[in-house]
């Protein structure tokens, strides 16, 4: 799960592409294919569930 503090970023997952602002979240299945393109300086906050070690 990924959610947008500030900025904006392009991001293409299992060919779905979505542009997400500030406050906005994505959650993004596990083993799918995605990119991100981060078009300004983005702050997010990332949570992996389970922990990536």
């Amino acid at each position: 799960m990924s959610t947008i503090i500030s900025g904006r970023m392009k991001i293409v997952v299992d060919g779905d592409e979505r542009l997400l602002g500030a406050g906005e979240s994505i959650a993004i299945p596990p083993n799918a294919p995605h990119t991100a393109e981060f078009l300004e300086d983005t702050v997010m906050l990332e949570v992996f569930i389970p922990p990536i070690m």
